[in-house]
């Protein structure tokens, strides 16, 4: 790899991470209103129109959440930078799907909170890889659009 596609897989992989955290932001606003609205089998009526939405919404960005763990987790490889973090992370990412999985078909409220664990788990690799990606590029000259 030349050192001008080593910077941009860098920069790539800055901007994963900054989508990862957003994403993961996302997913717990979703996953906290749903929560607090009630499960569909607790609510009727809009409230049950509501969490419903949440949840698939939910579980939507989840499988996003996923894909782009993959996506990061290459790149860190790839530059050969933050690869331990984003490898715990796509850990911490897969065993939170399945919790999340595992909360859908048996609303178990001890897998749930592996979910809120994983979360934060998640937020904690993400957010020191990020910092660290930021911190190295911090002296790159930003790209030339000539």
């Amino acid at each position: 790899m030349t050192e001008g596609e080593t910077l941009a897989t860098t920069l790539r992989l800055r901007s994963t991470l900054r989508q990862l955290l957003a994403m993961l932001g996302a997913e717990f606003l979703l996953g906290m209103g749903a929560n607090l609205i009630g499960l569909p089998s607790e609510v009727s009526g809009s409230s049950r129109v509501a969490t419903l939405t949440l949840i698939g919404l939910h579980a939507l960005l989840a499988l996003g959440i996923v894909t782009v763990a993959v996506i990061a987790y290459t790149s860190a490889r790839r530059v050969q930078l933050v690869a331990r973090m984003t490898t715990v992370g796509l850990a911490t990412v897969a065993v939170t799907f399945l919790a999340g999985v595992g909360t859908l078909m048996s609303g178990s409220g001890w897998l749930s909170f592996v979910m809120a664990a994983g979360f934060i788990a998640a937020m904690a690799c993400y957010g020191s890889a990020y910092v660290e990606v930021t911190r190295v590029t911090a002296t790159v000259p930003p790209p030339s659009r000539a």
